[in-house]
């Protein structure tokens, strides 16, 4: 036989750590830096309008509510049948 390897498979930086760390059995260990993902975070005043994810959104009395084509018909009911 000749003196060259029979295993031909090139291994990676990451693969040797991680069969480094379930050696070490440390199997949660991590053979990567993640970038990682982070969702904008936009901070919305009192009286603001805008649109997230396909909907209209705004601000009132401090709650965030969705705007939809019947508000101006739940205003006009809300007054015609206000008794007091």
């Amino acid at each position: 036989m000749s003196n060259e390897s029979l295993l031909k498979k090139d291994f990676k930086d990451k693969d040797v750590k991680r069969i480094r760390n379930i050696i070490q059995k440390d199997y949660t260990g991590r053979t990567t830096a993640g970038a990682g993902y982070e969702k904008k975070k936009i901070k919305h005043q009192e009286g603001d309008v805008w649109e997230e994810g396909g909907r209209t959104w705004t601000i009132k009395n401090g709650i965030k509510q969705n705007v939809t084509k019947l508000d101006a018909a739940k205003k006009g009911l809300k007054n015609t049948f206000y008794w007091s």
